[in-house]
């Protein structure tokens, strides 16, 4: 006469389940701490937008920091320019727009001087990736590091006489150039230079 087993007997269908349990728990979990604890979405990020471009505008022309405000109010980033505190004179300026991408993009020139003759010209271009718009020039990049530029640091690059620093933002892309002589003194040149933006 044959023994039954006992109910509370080894059954491998059982564990293997309880194991296989276990193992999804684990997995999950560690998905939970990847997607929410370190921040990681289980998504892909939308790319960013492309700043759009503009439609032509006529040209703006100013003479003198009163006239400055305008020029800034129509620009669609922050300009280059001097406080009218840093002693620097403006001459002359300039916003103009430029065939870029099938739009157009556009260009702030500004033309100082200092109290000592030296000159300066600080520029600013929209949209922050219209590298074509600077033009060809014999202007070529340096190992030396540039100066700080609106707190940024900016990349050197030279051509004859003149030196030229270029900053590029997420709004827009700055260049400033200063004769060469005056090098040694460019941190202190630029000082009073900040990007400045006008609220309409």
């Amino acid at each position: 006469m044959s023994q039954a087993e006992p109910r509370g007997g080894f059954q491998p269908l059982r564990l293997l389940r309880a194991f296989g349990a276990l193992c999804l728990t684990l997995i999950l979990a560690g998905l939970f701490l990847l997607a929410v604890v370190m921040g990681q979405p289980l998504e892909a990020e939308e790319p960013a937008q492309p700043q759009p471009l503009l439609t032509p505008t006529p040209a703006q022309l100013v003479s003198g920091q009163g006239d400055l405000t305008a020029l800034i109010a129509g620009f669609p980033a922050p300009v280059l320019a001097c406080t009218a505190r840093s002693g620097w004179t403006l001459v002359s300026g300039s916003s103009f727009d430029m065939a870029f991408e099938g739009g157009f993009g556009r260009v702030a020139r500004l033309v100082y001087t200092a109290p000592d003759g030296t000159a300066m010209i600080a520029e600013s271009y929209y949209p922050a990736r219209a590298l074509s718009l600077m033009g060809k020039s014999d202007f070529r990049v340096t190992a030396v590091p540039g100066i700080a530029l609106a707190g940024e640091n900016t990349v050197r690059m030279v051509s004859g006489d003149a030196v030229r620093y270029h900053l590029q933002t997420e709004s827009g892309l700055y260049a400033v150039t200063i004769p060469l002589e005056a090098e040694a003194r460019a941190g202190e040149l630029v000082r009073g230079l900040q990007l400045m933006r006008v609220e309409i």
